[in-house]
């Protein structure tokens, strides 16, 4: 049997597989809660799993392996970033969400702040999600292609487009059908899979390449700052951190815990785990990569190549498999999470559900319904736009400047400052990451949006105090 019948019948076993666990998981769904955030049935190691494949299975290792086969040692280090702050979220930031039994960050803003601040973090939300959901299926189409055999009558464009199809409707129907209950438990399976075949080729490129042979690498390759600054470094380590911190894919993890202390042993467990491992992998992989193929490979391929490499066809093909199908399960959760901030942000503070269904039970079809709203504009973004990086870039900047910092301030009660000038931090870090990204900043985007909030913050916070002292 030759390779490419081999992969391609492994990627339909496994993908049929994987529809079959979601489906089957898909009676479990009752009421709108059930489809939204699981009915908050999740024990920790469900919650641990779930988190840990949207962050590897998504673009986030791929991509820290292709920039590390660029850049070195540098993004390795800075890659911690992912994993430190769900260490953080998981300690102090998710058992906050789960007793207030909210839904999305601005739900758990508007425990804390008016309904101006609840609307610009809705806003801001709904852009970053359909940044996210067109760039990933997108990244998913992109990506596939070169990940697979040829076929002989299609083009690359050709197989990207029936890529980006089959990857849209699949995510948009087993999202329709299972809702938060299918995406967790295929994670199950997605980060079994894809963590031991992770470490199983970290193994192989030790004991198989001379993975500290300088020869076939760049100078700057083996240092911290690889050939960057200092200042570009510490900014991108930033953007790293807050840029993940509160994102919708894990506020609604937050949520779908049976109660607080399964939620931090899971998101706490999660980030540990991959603190301690995913560096070295994706080091690892990366430098292989550079001694295994001495001539100059596209980065985005440096991982699949090394899967192929050091593995035969039915277990290079069973990685590869799980890789896309965590692909195709990232997608999916931001459409979920995209899907609660449409339906408990938008439809039900305005009563719109009401307008068109009377009973309370019908929420579940409202809910289903904007899943499929959702996920058709996306597809129709991510076939229209295909270079759609700059949009995704711009909603990656103003997310972070625009929510951690209200987000930190609900949580830690003695930080607190009045709405009105909590919309002006916001309103300043947005500014702020906008200049960044139009005008250039020593510091990335996202970077300059969240050092601009700070300060404003800080200013504004203690003003407040010295305010609150004369007033006593």
């Amino acid at each position: 049997m030759s390779e490419k019948t081999i992969i391609y019948s492994i990627l339909f076993a496994y993908f049929s597989f994987i529809l079959y666990i979601g489906l089957r998981h898909a009676r479990d769904v009752k009421n709108s809660e059930d489809y939204l955030v699981g009915g908050r049935k999740f024990g920790w190691f469900l919650i641990f799993a779930s988190t840990s494949a949207t962050l590897i299975g998504g673009g986030a290792t791929m991509g820290a392996i292709s920039r590390t086969y660029e850049w070195g040692i540098l993004m390795a280090a800075v890659s911690t970033g992912w994993y430190l702050q769900l260490i953080f979220s998981g300690i102090f930031i998710a058992p906050a969400f789960r007793r207030l039994r909210v839904y999305t960050v601005a739900g758990y803003l508007r425990e804390t702040f008016d309904e101006r601040v609840r609307w610009l973090a809705s806003v801001i939300s709904l852009l970053f999600a359909f940044g996210c959901l067109a760039a990933q299926m997108v990244a998913f189409g992109k990506v596939v292609v070169p990940l697979l055999p040829p076929v002989p009558f299609l083009d690359d464009k050709a197989i990207y487009l029936i890529a980006l199809g089959i990857g849209a409707v699949t995510i948009i129907g087993y999202n329709f059908a299972g809702g938060l209950y299918h995406v967790v438990w295929t994670d199950l399976y997605q980060f079994l899979v894809l963590f031991i075949g992770f470490i199983i080729t970290a193994a192989l490129c030790f004991s198989r390449v001379e993975i500290w042979d300088t020869s076939h690498v760049p100078e700057h390759f083996f240092r911290i700052t690889g050939d960057k600054s200092l200042m570009y470094v510490v900014g991108m380590f930033i953007a790293i951190v807050m840029g993940e911190m509160f994102a919708p894919t894990y506020v609604t993890r937050f949520c779908a815990g049976k109660d607080r202390r399964h939620v931090l042993w899971g998101i706490t467990g999660s980030g540990l785990l991959l603190l301690l491992t995913m560096p070295v992998i994706i080091f690892t992989i990366a430098v292989s990569a550079r001694v295994v193929f001495t001539q100059e490979l596209d980065p985005q391929m440096a991982l699949p190549k090394i899967i192929k490499e050091m593995h035969n066809p039915w277990v290079s093909g069973l990685v590869l498999s799980a890789l896309i199908c965590a692909m195709m399960s990232s997608g999916d959760s931001i459409l979920n999470s995209g899907t609660n901030i449409v339906v408990k942000d938008f439809i039900e503070p305005l009563g719109l559900h009401k307008r068109i269904w009377s009973k309370s039970s019908s929420m579940l079809w409202v809910s289903r319904c904007v899943c499929l709203v959702l996920g058709g504009i996306a597809l129709l973004i991510a076939y229209l736009l295909p270079n759609i990086l700059d949009l995704l870039l711009i909603s990656y900047s103003v997310w972070a400047p625009a929510v951690v910092v209200p987000c930190i301030v609900a949580t830690f009660k003695k930080l607190h400052i009045s709405s009105s000038r909590m919309l002006l931090v916001m309103s300043s870090g947005i500014f702020c990451a906008l200049v960044g990204r139009f005008f250039g900043s020593v510091f990335d985007p996202g970077a300059s949006g969240m050092i601009g909030s700070v300060a404003v913050y800080s200013g504004l916070l203690v003003y407040s105090r010295i305010m609150e002292m004369k007033a006593t």
